[in-house]
């Protein structure tokens, strides 16, 4: 069964008496854009993808709300988990998916990649000065623009908007140009950002976005074979692209998440 395929959702906030019903789950409040929910501390999406490079990295309790997973954190035990609920609403919704990949680019930015996306009908995205393999990224640059979120032109480009709301057919993912300078930061033996990108790649799987996972993992490997990342690290990346979805990559099972993938067979 296609993961596009639709769910029926929660509707009224009161029945037909006038009882109270359970509310929208945060995470789904979060990524509306017509709700633009805030987090438990005040945060809405807008705000934290509009943070700059440095404040990503010292802050430790954002990134369980930008990819949720079914899981708990213990790093953020106020942070919301993915169930049945979320996991149904983002896959059927492409506007919390669109929410989803805009999280996703603003990430990518900050470990120096850059999301090529190509849409039906048409090429890939214009993306200048990108590079294939780390060996070919450019040369590190003097400037402070890996530091801050790409200047946007979308609000005057009707063609940017309309691609926005688009679900991409393909994705791949190349070095940007400040590739080199973004990699010290965590392409390293060990470093906490490694956690963060297990759970990045598990949170798209989850979530919906199967293409940006595979670019992602792919990078990864490439990454990964050139630098001194550890192998366990590389164990867990793999564990979450390829183990079964119900599974995480300590081996932690989801047995509402195994009998909601044995639903869709």
């Amino acid at each position: 069964t296609s993961s596009n395929k639709r769910f029926k959702l929660k509707g009224p906030t009161m029945d037909s008496e006038g009882a109270q019903l359970p509310k929208t789950p945060l995470l789904i409040d979060f990524y509306d854009p017509a709700v633009k929910g805030k987090d438990a501390k005040g945060r809405t999406l807008h705000s934290i993808l509009a943070w700059e490079d440095m404040r990503l990295e010292r802050c430790h309790d954002y990134i369980q709300m930008l990819f949720p997973l079914p899981e708990g954190s213990p790093f953020n035990i106020e942070a919301p988990i993915i169930d049945r609920e979320v996991l149904e609403a983002f896959r059927s919704r492409s506007e919390l998916r669109v929410r989803l990949r805009q999280s996703f680019e603003r990430i990518l930015q900050f470990y120096g990649f850059v999301l090529q996306k190509e849409y039906e009908g048409e090429g890939a995205d214009d993306v200048q000065e990108t590079a294939s393999t780390p060996e070919d990224a450019p040369e590190i640059r003097n400037d402070s623009q890996s530091s801050k979120p790409a200047a946007s032109n979308q609000a005057t480009d009707k063609n940017v908007i309309e691609k926005t709301l688009k679900e991409p057919v393909a994705c791949k993912i190349d070095f940007a140009p400040h590739w080199r300078e973004a990699a010290r930061n965590w392409v390293l033996p060990f470093d906490h950002n490694h956690l963060r990108i297990t759970r990045i790649l598990r949170s798209l799987r989850v979530l919906g976005l199967q293409k940006e996972c595979e670019a992602f993992y792919a990078v990864l490997k490439d990454v990964y074979t050139h630098s001194s990342i550890n192998d366990r690290t590389m164990m867990y990346w793999r564990n979450a692209f390829k183990a079964p979805l119900h599974m995480a990559p300590d081996g932690e099972k989801v047995y509402w998440l195994k009998k909601w993938v044995e639903g869709q067979e």
